[in-house]
């Protein structure tokens, strides 16, 4: 289980993040080393979860939370028990070496490749 911090970093939480994007490399090497013996790997990284922990939060900052989410509410234990069934069954047989970063971001600004020189503009992304 890694965490979307892993990918996107988060003020105040180094140690946190730094475990969860160990959990994503580890994730990539091992389907790279297993992969020819047909395991897969694979992380949930998961974002805003509502759970007893954030119902302590206050409102405002919960609403802000499901505000920049396009689904415009928080994942529950059930998405993720949901995202771990999938990827544990043979529906997902082909998925290895990725993970479901359910993220989003608020900075739609054009950016231009180093490498290419091309143009391109960030869109949220959601995992599946």
């Amino acid at each position: 289980m890694s965490s979307v911090v892993g990918v996107q970093g988060n003020a105040g939480q180094a140690n946190y993040a730094a475990s969860k994007a160990g959990i994503l490399g580890f994730t990539k090497s091992i389907a790279l080393e297993l992969g020819s013996r047909n395991i897969r790997c694979n992380a949930i990284a998961p974002g805003f979860i509502e759970t007893e922990m954030t119902a302590k939060l206050a409102p405002e900052v919960v609403q802000g939370w499901r505000d920049s989410i396009p689904l415009k509410r928080g994942g529950t234990a059930q998405d993720i028990a949901n995202a771990c069934v999938f990827l544990a069954s043979d529906m997902s047989s082909y998925i290895t070496g990725t993970s479901t970063e359910n993220r989003w971001r608020n900075d739609y600004s054009i950016r231009k490749n180093k490498i290419t020189g091309m143009s391109y503009k960030l869109i949220p992304v959601c995992g599946f």
